[in-house]
């Protein structure tokens, strides 16, 4: 773990301007002493890419991220990763591929949570569409640590 001050927000910076020239997306979210829950932080970053693949996607190219998770995982698992990002809904909102599948609930433990999470990120990173998730001193959470182990 890196500490305070050593300029990784400026390193940072300089790689931002060229994801978006390369039509990717960035989602940054900075975690402070304050923060009781840093997982709602962590899905709230992966809501904010929800909001800017439905602003800035095609209904094909969301289609497309819609096929690749359900090809690779199943219905079942699209019906997983909404209860787990509810802000999915709103992407495949005119999709029938999470509707009449019941499961017991949502990812419960931070391996299968990370696991879930990164199946969507690779559903949607592409060499044409790349991500950068930044999440500013995350050093200061105690969770960090859980979630590095599932890289």
């Amino acid at each position: 773990m890196m500490s305070h001050s050593l300029g990784k927000s400026r390193l940072v910076g300089t790689v931002l301007p060229y994801v978006s020239i390369a039509g990717g997306f960035v989602v940054a979210k900075k975690f402070t002493q304050n923060d009781n829950n840093p997982l709602s932080l962590v899905i709230g970053a992966y809501d904010d890419l929800i909001i800017l693949l439905k602003e800035n996607c095609s209904a094909e190219e969301l289609r497309s991220i819609e096929e690749k998770v359900a090809s690779k995982f199943g219905k079942n698992f699209l019906a997983v990763l909404q209860q787990t990002l509810p802000a999915l809904s709103s992407l495949f909102a005119n999709s029938d591929s999470c509707t009449g599948v019941k499961q017991e609930g949502a990812p419960n433990s931070s391996g299968s949570l990370s696991f879930t999470l990164k199946i969507f990120l690779e559903a949607v990173a592409t060499k044409e569409r790349p991500l950068l998730f930044f999440f500013d001193d995350i050093q200061v959470s105690a969770l960090c640590t859980r979630f590095s182990d599932y890289d």
